[in-house]
């Protein structure tokens, strides 16, 4: 028992290490309708081409061209960000809010039906407690 896992672990390892057992051929052709096709299958017709297929070590590291722009910024500054970005985004919904508080002003200025003047009436109510209650803190 232990003799058949120390074997099929060197055949693993083996596999693993040399990447030239597991190397395939990959064949290109046009069919009938004239569509340029890929298989492994070597085709039945003559008119293929065997195409290239570079051999990647796997057991080596891949360099990459990735090099960070900025570092990353440290504890207290990320906070800072963090604060500052939820104070711009606060600025911008009160801006939000005091223009729909404004569009619906000059809405109720006009003549309205009363069912229409009530239902703006309440949403100018609504908006207004939630700008007091989000802007003016």
């Amino acid at each position: 028992m232990c003799r058949k896992t120390l074997l099929l672990s060197i055949f693993h390892i083996l596999i693993f290490i040399n990447p030239n057992v597991c190397k395939a051929k990959i064949y290109r052709y046009i069919d009938e309708n004239g569509i340029l096709n890929f298989t492994d299958v070597r085709p039945t017709n003559t008119d293929y081409q065997t195409v290239p297929i570079p051999i990647i070590d796997a057991t080596e590291w891949i360099k990459t061209s990735f090099v960070a722009k900025e570092k990353l910024p440290y504890k207290k500054q990320r906070k800072e960000l963090i604060k500052n970005e939820a104070q711009s985004n606060k600025k911008k919904q009160c801006k939000k809010l005091k223009t729909q508080i404004n569009q619906i002003e000059i809405q109720l200025r006009n003549q309205q039906k009363p069912e229409n003047f009530e239902r703006l009436k309440n949403n100018l109510r609504k908006l207004r407690w939630t700008y007091r209650k989000s802007c003016l803190n």
